[in-house]
């Protein structure tokens, strides 16, 4: 199969250049033809008439074709039939292109997917199949994968996304969604750019642009300037890095909890690449959340590198403050080593067998054979094993169908492409902060005794209807402009233990002023209007005055609101820092 696919995409990049060999060979086979039909021909008039064979008009059809030699009849039938096929082909391709951009200039609210690469890909099959209207951008005309997107109702533009007539092309101005996902930043980074550039004169419907940012380093820093950089009405982009966006999913869907309160957990880490380090900041955040933190050690945790001793000194030297929650051992260790088969790195200096492994190796063999090697030790204990794959597809599948001694199996494979190919989950700076606030909100709902019959909007941020997470969003872009009012600017949290910061009275009522503004035009384009009493089916608000005119207790909500954003940010990793100290 793998051969097929390999022998047809070849074909497909290079059609026209084995149809021009084709057609030589055959024009050379009506030369010789010629040659021996008749010898007194000159060379000028066998190439004329070999050329006429194309629209068969050669002059050999008002004879007896009976004696025509085999070189003539096979050139004769040849040259016409590889001519119908080159004019039919280049139609159907005009044809096709036509339709195509038809159909392209018919879409509305639609996800522009750039790159037909494995993850690119994936997103297309997915949200094909949840409903969505999807416009696939790709260079390579051979992609096996344009066929298959076609097949599943998807539309498919041949070009550079990098360009912004291609964009264009693919209806960026009346799309809902776009993702660029090239498999290199400096080209994801063109595309985020040219995007903006086809928006800048937009008046309608908001695009978010979701940026794949591969490099650890530079996707740190560009999510804390993300809520920096202008984010207009109708153009918002966001920053994702799909090994973040993986850990934090799976981490929230096998939480590492511990039954016993008297044992503090241990992980296990092999391989502190970005996938490690990500497992192991999501796990910190996991524990520093939902666990009180008296001083002791949150939970332990074990890193196992061929080169961990250069890894992890980088990695704490970014999160300073992490070995105050986390008792961390070191193990510099090849996994193919004599060492790691004998894997006593899974009982800690007292004995105690460690509670989780996540495999993190890059190789998809690799990890999932070090996974098998120490199953045959640790599943007697039950220790669950997440092993990462590229997709959650091949080689994982045979451990879906595998159970241990009639128990569903311990290895969990977990897949980067199918963890984070949804919109659910690519999550920049403005979906998180406004998640934050959501569940800050409904933390502060539930500690007052509301409950959910009171507002039946008191429920995780996954089931929160789509309009009220769009409310939510909105309040998180604003984010950025009440910083920049008051000169703060956003930096890593790097003490979990002092993420304290307070607003000035000043500062807190010029961003709260800010906020009912930003309200204010928000229900203005939604089609509300001022009335004395509040009617949701009407779109009537009595909320929608100056400032000076609002009530005390409307605006006591906001300043609320605004002196919490320090809390939303710490809850992400963030904190914020004044521009100008004192």
């Amino acid at each position: 199969m793998k051969k097929t696919n390999f022998f047809r995409k070849i074909f497909i990049k290079n059609f026209w250049l084995f149809l021009g060999i084709a057609f030589i060979g055959f024009f050379i086979i009506g030369i010789l033809g010629f040659k021996n039909y008749d010898g007194s021909l000159k060379c000028y008039e066998i190439v004329y008439r070999t050329f006429q064979l194309v629209k068969m008009e050669s002059g050999l059809y008002g004879e007896d074709t009976a004696d025509l030699n085999i070189f003539l009849n096979i050139s004769r039938f040849g040259l016409p039939l590889i001519a119908a096929f080159a004019i039919l082909k280049t139609l159907l391709a005009i044809f096709t292109e036509q339709l195509n951009s038809f159909r392209i200039r018919r879409q509305k609210r639609h996800i522009i997917i750039c790159g037909l690469g494995d993850k690119g890909a994936r997103l297309a099959e997915i949200f094909l199949n949840e409903g969505y209207n999807v416009v696939a951008i790709e260079i390579e005309e051979s992609n096996n994968s344009i066929e298959f997107i076609k097949q599943l109702g998807g539309l498919v533009l041949i070009g550079d996304a990098t360009q912004e007539e291609v964009l264009l092309k693919a209806g960026i101005k009346k799309a809902s969604d776009l993702i660029a996902n090239l498999g290199n930043d400096s080209a994801n980074a063109e595309v985020a750019a040219q995007a903006y550039m086809a928006c800048k004169d937009k008046r309608s419907n908001q695009i978010r642009c979701f940026i794949d940012i591969i490099d650890p380093n530079l996707f740190e820093i560009l999510q804390e300037r993300e809520i920096e950089m202008k984010s207009s009405e109708f153009f918002r982009m966001e920053f994702y890095n799909t090994y973040f966006s993986t850990a934090k999913h799976l981490i929230r869907e096998y939480p590492p909890e511990i039954d016993s309160g008297e044992k503090v957990p241990h992980i296990l880490i092999v391989g502190f690449g970005a996938m490690g380090q990500n497992i192991l900041l999501q796990v910190a955040r996991y524990y520093k959340d939902n666990y009180a933190h008296n001083g002791e050690k949150l939970f332990k945790a074990t890193v196992i590198d061929k080169m961990a001793d250069r890894k992890v000194p980088v990695f704490l030297k970014k999160v300073s403050a992490f070995n105050a929650i986390c008792n961390l051992r070191t193990i510099q260790m090849d996994i193919e080593s004599e060492e790691f088969l004998d894997a006593r790195f899974i009982y800690d200096d007292n004995g105690h067998p460690i509670d989780y492994i996540y495999m993190c190796v890059d190789d998809d063999t690799q990890s999932l054979n070090s996974a098998l090697i120490l199953n045959r030790i640790t599943r007697l204990l039950e220790i669950p094993i997440f092993v990462r794959m590229s997709r959650r597809e091949g080689l994982s599948r045979l451990i879906n169908m595998e159970n241990n001694y009639g128990k569903e199996s311990l290895i969990i494979p977990f897949g980067l492409i199918d963890k984070t190919c949804s919109l659910k989950i690519l999550s920049g700076m403005y979906e998180q902060l406004a998640e934050a606030a959501h569940n800050d909100w409904l933390e502060s709902q539930i500690r007052d005794g509301v409950t959910i019959k009171e507002k039946p909007t008191m429920v995780e941020w996954s089931k929160l209807p789509e309009h009220l997470k769009e409310s939510n969003r909105q309040f998180a872009c604003s984010i950025g402009d009440k910083l920049e009012e008051i000169e703060c600017i956003i930096v890593p949290l790097d003490d979990w233990d002092n993420c304290n910061f307070e607003f000035t009275e000043n500062e807190i009522e010029i961003m709260a002023k800010m906020e009912h503004e930003r309200f204010w035009e928000e229900r203005k384009r939604m089609g509300w209007r001022y009335g004395d009493i509040r009617d949701d089916e009407k779109r009537i608000h009595p909320d929608l005055v100056d400032w000076e005119k609002l009530p005390d207790k409307i605006r006591e909500i906001d300043r609320e609101m605004v002196q919490s954003i320090p809390r939303y940010l710490a809850r992400i990793g963030k904190k914020l820092k004044r521009k100008k100290c004192d």
